[in-house]
C-alpha cells in the first residue's frame, strides 16, 4: 500500500506520474486542504481530469488552534489505518512539519519524496547530496531550537540520517538514476495534443511576491511592466496567468496599470491545453523562475520556455540567491540561451 500526502495540483501530478511508472495499483491519498477554496477547486478538478482514487480530504480550519488539535486528529488516525499495514509513504514537502512527524510515527517504513515545484533541486543541493534529510539549517536559533523540540522531541538525529529516495522532473540535472526520473510518461503517453500554438502571445507565469511581501505591489508590477516592454519589441503581447491565490487587487493593477490580459484557470497550467481544440497552446512562456517552466515543455514539445531575470531585484538577498537557483537548473538543463536579464 502506497500512502500519499499532496496540498497542491503538481504534487497530485507527479503521485499520478510515479503511480503510472511503477505500475501501483494500490494507493491512498491524503489531500491536505486549503483554507483557501480556490485551491481546494483546482485540487479537485486535477483529481478529476487525472482519474485518481481512493482519496480523503483533511479538511483545515483558518484558526490556528483549532488546527494544532486537527493536526494530532490526523495523526492519531493515521496511525490507527496504517500502523499494522506494509505501507510506502510518498511525501511532497521537504519542509512540511506534519510529514516529517509522519516519518517518526512510522519509522520503520520507506518514504518517497516527489516534486513541489523547484525545491527539490535545491535541497538535494544543500541536504540530499550530503546525506541529511531534514532542514536543520532553518532551526539553527533559539526559537528554531524550541520548535525542533515541540515538535519532534528528541528525534532530530534520526530525521537527520533517516534517508528516503526522490523522485523528481529534475532528475537527469541532478545526475539521478532513471527510476528517480519523472518524465512525465503518463500524461504524454495518455492524452493527445489537439490545439494549434499560439505564435503572437508570450504567457509570462505570474508569482505571488507581493503577497508574500518579498516585493512591494509597485516594484513587481514595475517588474512585469518591464517584460512586457521586452517582448512588445519582438512584436508579441504579454498575457499574465495569474496564479490560483492571486489578489483581486493584483489582478486589476495589471489590467489597468500595465495593460495586459490576465487569466485564470481552475486547472494547472500543465494541462489546461490538454484534449482541447478551441484553445491555442502558448509557443512562449516565461517566468521569473517557476517549476512551469520545466514542466511545461515537457508536455508540449513545441513550446519554449524563458527565465526573465530582473537585474535591479538583485540587491535583495531573497532575489539573489533565488535568480542564482533557477539560473543554475538552466545552465545543468543546457538552457543558458534561454535566460533573459532585464
Amino acid at each position: 500500500m502506497y500512502v500519499c500526502f499532496a496540498a497542491s495540483p503538481i504534487q497530485l501530478i507527479c503521485f499520478k506520474e510515479f503511480v503510472f511508472k511503477f505500475k501501483i495499483d494500490k494507493y491512498k491519498i491524503y489531500i491536505l486542504s486549503s483554507v483557501d477554496p480556490n485551491v481546494n477547486v483546482q485540487l479537485k478538478k486535477t483529481i478529476d481530469f487525472l482519474n485518481l482514487k481512493n482519496i480523503e480530504n483533511i479538511s483545515r480550519s483558518s484558526s490556528k488552534l483549532i488546527q494544532f488539535f486537527q493536526k494530532y486528529k490526523f495523526l492519531l488516525n493515521l496511525y490507527k489505518n496504517h500502523h499494522n499495514k506494509n505501507c510506502i509513504f510518498v511525501i511532497s514537502d521537504f519542509r512540511n512539519t506534519i510529514l516529517h512527524q509522519i516519518r517518526i510515527i512510522f519509522k520503520k517504513s520507506k518514504f518517497i519524496l516527489i516534486d513541489d515545484g523547484a525545491q527539490i533541486y535545491k535541497y538535494h543541493r544543500e541536504y540530499f547530496q550530503e546525506n541529511m534529510y531534514f532542514p536543520w539549517r532553518d532551526f539553527r536559533n533559539l526559537l528554531g531550537k524550541l520548535k525542533i523540540f515541540i515538535n519532534y522531541g528528541f528525534n532530530l538525529k534520526y530525521l537527520i540520517n533517516s534517508n528516503f529516495e526522490i523522485f523528481t522532473i529534475y532528475g537527469r540535472e541532478l545526475g539521478l538514476e532513471e527510476k528517480n526520473c519523472n518524465k512525465f510518461e503518463y500524461i504524454n503517453n495518455t492524452f493527445k495534443l489537439k490545439s494549434r500554438y499560439c505564435e503572437s502571445n508570450v504567457y509570462f507565469i505570474g508569482s505571488k511576491m507581493a503577497e508574500q511581501n518579498y516585493l512591494t505591489m509597485e516594484e513587481e508590477l514595475e517588474s512585469i511592466k518591464k517584460v512586457k516592454n521586452y517582448w512588445e519589441n519582438f512584436n508579441k503581447s504579454l498575457i499574465y496567468v495569474a496564479k490560483r491565490t492571486t489578489s483581486k487587487l493584483k489582478i486589476n493593477l495589471i489590467e489597468k496599470k500595465i495593460g495586459i490580459n490576465v487569466i485564470t484557470s481552475d486547472m494547472p497550467m500543465e494541462l489546461q491545453f490538454l484534449n482541447l481544440n478551441d484553445t491555442k497552446v502558448p509557443k512562449i512562456i516565461c517566468s521569473f523562475g517557476s517549476s512551469v517552466d520545466k514542466t511545461f515543455p515537457m508536455i508540449y514539445k513545441n513550446t519554449q520556455s524563458y527565465l526573465i531575470i530582473i537585474n535591479d531585484l538583485k540587491k535583495y538577498q531573497f532575489f539573489n540567491n533565488y535568480f542564482k537557483l533557477y539560473e543554475e537548473i538552466m545552465f545543468r538543463s543546457k538552457l543558458e540561451d534561454k535566460i533573459i536579464r532585464l
